[in-house]
């Protein structure tokens, strides 16, 4: 086991908590989107969402012998003001893809060990497609 530095556990952290607020909007998303397709591809994303933290902690646990037992909070989303609407669900979507590619790209920019930020990487650029795709698909809607 490599030990990490507390920045780098920091910046695993701010993405793991990053993905759970993206979680819970999908999770709401999916519980009251009308159209059966997007329930599905929201249920897609959840799951990537799931493997992207569960890859976090667990590089968190390897590289610094630390077993993050913390409960990140996850903001809650209201479902009164989305009320099954496509568009403006596919925004919401949108809105905390964007927030979340921010965070990443702020944290790609600090010192990180090449196989950590290799992982970075690869979500980030997954977040970035996830993007595209709900653009896409609100202009569908």
């Amino acid at each position: 086991m490599r030990l990490i530095d507390n920045k780098t556990i920091n910046d695993l952290n701010r993405l793991i908590k990053i993905n759970l607020e993206v979680l819970s909007g999908y999770k709401l998303a999916a519980e009251i989107i009308n159209d059966k397709n997007l329930r599905e591809v929201f249920i897609i994303y959840i799951q990537r969402l799931f493997e992207y933290i569960n890859e976090l902690k667990r590089i968190e646990k390897n590289w610094s012998g630390y077993k993050n037992n913390f409960n990140y909070p996850a903001k809650k989303f209201s479902s009164v003001s989305y009320d099954g609407d496509e568009i403006t669900i596919l925004r919401m979507c949108e809105n905390l893809e964007e927030k979340s590619i921010k965070e990443y790209e702020i944290i790609l920019h600090n010192e990180i060990p090449s196989n950590i930020k290799d992982t970075f990487l690869k979500q980030y650029n997954g977040i970035r497609e996830v993007r595209l795709h709900m653009r896409a698909l609100e202009e569908k809607y």
